[in-house]
């Protein structure tokens, strides 16, 4: 009996705010009331539940169309940073390369700049010292104008021996040689070089070689043996297999740094005009004549290696023709 005294309005209130659902329709007499007075007063309800619900509806479909404008803004904004982000990025990279490649240019023409100043200064001191360095050399009695800088150019030259303790200005050294061609020798001490014109005249290039050996111009001789037919190792002993005594004629030949070890090389053989620098006759073995031994006139020999003299490689009182060889640096010559 108790479940049957239950309150309907009760029931009905919490369906209505629970579940949002309409009132019956019609109502049954529950306790004291009258029945129509209790449906009137649900059909009242029913009308504001009705307003409620519709002004809820309005209010959660504006709440949701503003949060879905707030996050579509929200995109756009991530959108509008990420690309500012990446064009500021952009610009950043290529201000500091265009700087950056400024920088470098301008470091690049400062130490042009300053090169190009320090050249000219050492141009300026070079002429001065020349200036000052003035002298005058006599050549078969032909004076010649120059500088001390450029006689003692090269440290192994008669002239940086002659010139070496001589002040600016001290009376004109005499030396006996022919003069015609001592101004290309001083063209080569400052230069290094010669015209083509002189090099392509045989006539002046052999008469200029003697005037260098004279002046032991290591660097002009070896200039006239530049193109001479270069032999090898392999094709020295090929051409001349170890025997007793070999005889060698290698005249006018680049030998440079061949290794004569093992020959027994007879007095008669001729290596004049070669270039012999940097050969190795150490390990060799010369035979005698009272004639004399081999001819070494006008070779390089610089830096060569020779057994030495009185040994059982080389007898004593063996002498070789070293007329004009350039012996610079040379064992035991």
């Amino acid at each position: 009996m108790m479940a049957q005294d239950a309150s309907p309005l009760s029931s009905q209130h919490s369906e209505v705010f629970d579940g949002h659902t309409d009132p019956p329709p019609s109502a049954t007499t529950v306790g004291d009331g009258d029945p129509e007075s209790q449906y009137n007063v649900y059909d009242s309800f029913r009308n504001e539940w009705a307003l409620l619900s519709e002004k809820l509806q309005r209010d959660k479909e504006k709440i949701y169309t503003d949060i879905i404008s707030a996050i579509e803004s929200l995109k756009k904004l991530d959108l509008s940073f990420d690309s500012t982000n990446e064009s500021l990025a952009r610009r950043t990279e290529l201000e500091y390369k265009s700087e950056f490649e400024k920088l470098a240019a301008d470091e690049e023409k400062l130490l042009w700049e300053n090169d190009k100043f320090q050249s000219e200064a050492d141009l300026v001191n070079e002429i001065t010292q020349i200036q000052r360095g003035r002298v005058q050399v006599n050549i078969g009695g032909v004076l010649f104008n120059t500088s001390l800088t450029t006689l003692t150019k090269d440290p192994y030259t008669l002239l940086k021996e002659k010139f070496s303790n001589v002040a600016p200005g001290a009376p004109p050294i005499f030396i006996d040689r022919d003069p015609l061609h001592f101004r290309h020798i001083l063209t080569f001490l400052r230069d290094q070089t010669l015209p083509p014109s002189i090099r392509n005249d045989p006539q002046i290039w052999d008469e200029l070689l003697l005037e260098a050996r004279f002046y032991r111009i290591e660097g002009l001789v070896m200039l006239t043996m530049v193109g001479l037919p270069k032999m090898t190792q392999d094709e020295l002993h090929r051409q001349h297999p170890a025997q007793s005594k070999t005889i060698f004629n290698l005249v006018g030949m680049d030998l440079s740094g061949l290794d004569f070890r093992g020959y027994h090389i007879d007095p008669r053989s001729n290596f004049e005009r070669s270039n012999l620098g940097g050969a190795n006759f150490e390990k060799a073995s010369f035979g005698f004549d009272f004639k004399g031994g081999p001819n070494f006139s006008k070779t390089i020999l610089i830096a060569s290696r020779f057994p030495a003299a009185g040994s059982n490689s080389r007898p004593a009182g063996l002498k070789f023709n070293l007329t004009d060889a350039l012996t610079r640096d040379a064992w035991n010559l």
